[in-house]
């Protein structure tokens, strides 16, 4: 048993009555004593007898691979995730994906978060599908628009506006007059949204100018490929019950006004 005795003011470590090798005396260390203290202390890495540090053990080893794998991993996942994401974006939301790009001054990452952020909110949107009453009243109404295009075209193109907002609100989108309703119908009708923008932005007078007859007609004939759409027109042709007939009729009569306020302003 080892024991320290003092002695002519020096500390031995004492193995009975006899001093052992490695003691320490003042402003010396023997490196006996070291190794044997330094075995005693948790956190002190062992040496072989030559002095030198002992290699890491096969498992530390192999755990200290697998975390850097895993590192690896996790960051090449990352970047295909974030790459897909984008290209899944883009595909959805078609022409709606580059003007949003446009809007945030080319800043791809910021046009997605705004993108993710309104598939977020609306994704899960509750939309009503037309019923045959509403799809015949909208058509109708329509209808009158374009005829109230030939004597006034402004206002038809106002009148056209409201119809599209209120149709809209009724199939369960928000209001009208707010920006969230545009924010959810780029969610769910993205490839037909340039018409209703295009309308709304003559309708409110957005670039400070009075649009020309052509423009406006334009815009009108534009802003119906929106109108057939949300109205469920085109859905009623495929059913082939009377509510696609009568939305082939709306949309013809619509065109055929739309072709008589063209020539009126020939």
């Amino acid at each position: 048993m080892l024991r320290p005795e003092t002695r002519g003011g020096s500390t031995h470590l004492c193995h009975g009555a006899r001093p052992y090798r490695g003691t320490h005396t003042a402003g010396r260390v023997y490196p006996a004593a070291s190794r044997l203290l330094a075995q005693g202390q948790p956190g002190v890495r062992g040496r072989s007898p030559t002095g030198r540090q002992q290699p890491m053990s096969s498992g530390v080893v192999i755990i200290l691979t697998a975390v850097a794998v895993i590192v690896v991993v996790a960051v090449v996942l990352g970047m295909f995730v974030v790459r897909r994401g984008g290209h899944g974006l883009r595909r959805r939301f078609g022409p709606e994906y580059e003007r949003t790009v446009a809007e945030h001054n080319g800043d791809v990452k910021a046009a997605e978060k705004d993108l993710d952020e309104r598939v977020r909110r609306y994704g899960n949107l509750k939309v009503l599908p037309p019923t045959a009453e509403v799809r015949g009243r909208y058509s109708a109404e329509w209808a009158r628009v374009q005829e109230e295009f030939v004597d006034s075209p402004t206002r038809a193109v106002a009148d056209a506006e409201a119809l599209l907002g209120r149709l809209a609100q009724e199939r369960g989108f928000p209001d009208g007059s707010s920006e969230e309703q545009l924010a959810a119908l780029s969610v769910h009708h993205p490839q037909h949204l340039d018409g209703y923008r295009r309308i709304r932005g003559v309708a409110e007078g957005a670039d400070g100018r009075r649009a020309s007859t052509e423009e406006l007609r334009e815009t009108l004939v534009q802003a119906h490929e929106f109108f057939v759409v949300l109205s469920g027109e085109r859905r009623g042709q495929k059913a082939g019950g009377p509510a696609g007939r009568s939305g082939r009729h709306a949309s013809r009569g619509g065109m055929r006004h739309h072709d008589i306020a063209r020539g009126s302003q020939s």
